[in-house]
């Protein structure tokens, strides 16, 4: 598949906590705003990925990014080719696909989650 074609990581086995990359041939990149996010990148093919953390809207998730500046500057719909789904296809950042759970999960936004749970609650009264 693409991943093992790229020798990378695909979403299905990005780790729960984004230091243990780290320890598996990735290097920090960012060094500002880290309460909010972590950007890594894999110090022998260029893949870059950057881990958001959990919130009150969202749950943590990952994005891989597009480091080639001609796709990029490439537009399709509404949006701009700046990611990759956890397939390896490209996606803009209007697509909810470039959120990628870690560990072969679906993300689900918090708020579409808690959403349904106070439907519930008002249903049961």
């Amino acid at each position: 598949n693409w991943c093992k074609k790229h020798h990378v990581y695909n979403g299905s086995y990005l780790p729960k906590n984004p230091k243990t990359l780290l320890k598996k041939g990735w290097v920090q990149i960012n060094k500002h705003n880290l309460q909010k996010q972590m950007s890594f990148q894999h110090k022998s093919t260029g893949q870059q990925v950057r881990h958001d953390y959990e919130n009150a809207d969202q749950f943590a998730h990952y994005h891989w990014e597009v480091t080639d500046r001609n796709i990029k500057r490439q537009k399709r719909g509404k949006g701009y080719l700046k990611y990759y789904d956890r397939y390896g296809n490209l996606c803009t950042d209007n697509d909810e696909s470039h959120h990628i759970a870690p560990l072969d999960k679906d993300y689900i936004k918090k708020k579409d989650i808690l959403k349904k749970e106070n439907k519930k609650k008002r249903k049961q009264k």
